[in-house]
């Protein structure tokens, strides 16, 4: 999947000979989530509350380990505010992303079409 979103300008999702969707693999990333999202590292369980309280917070959860979390959002409009609250308690490592084209499949289709 990685090769495809690095090389391919269109992709195309298809399923058992059913086309399913069809964009770049940035505009096909946006169907699992239209906002970036905000990835952090805490061992603060206070931070965690605090932005999953903040107006357009979708979930916080837990990433690979416990003091890395991963923010999704549900309006854009959230993304400065959490950005702020992560700054002003100090959170020093903050990166943004959008869903791969990885996720974006297993969204559309399922996990059943992967090969690991």
């Amino acid at each position: 999947m990685a090769e495809a979103e690095a090389v391919c300008n269109r992709v195309a999702f298809i399923d058992h000979g059913r086309l399913l969707a069809v964009g770049t693999p940035s505009s096909l990333a946006r169907l699992v989530s239209p906002h970036e999202r905000v990835d952090f590292d805490s061992a603060e369980p206070g931070i965690v509350a605090t932005v999953r309280a903040l107006p357009g917070v979708a979930s916080v959860l837990a990433r690979n380990d416990d003091n890395s979390h991963r923010v999704d959002l549900v309006e854009g409009s959230a993304f400065r505010s959490v950005l702020e609250t992560l700054v002003a308690a100090g959170v020093a490592s903050i990166r943004t992303s959008r869903p791969s084209l990885e996720e974006a499949y297993v969204h559309t289709i399922g996990d059943r079409g992967l090969k690991v």
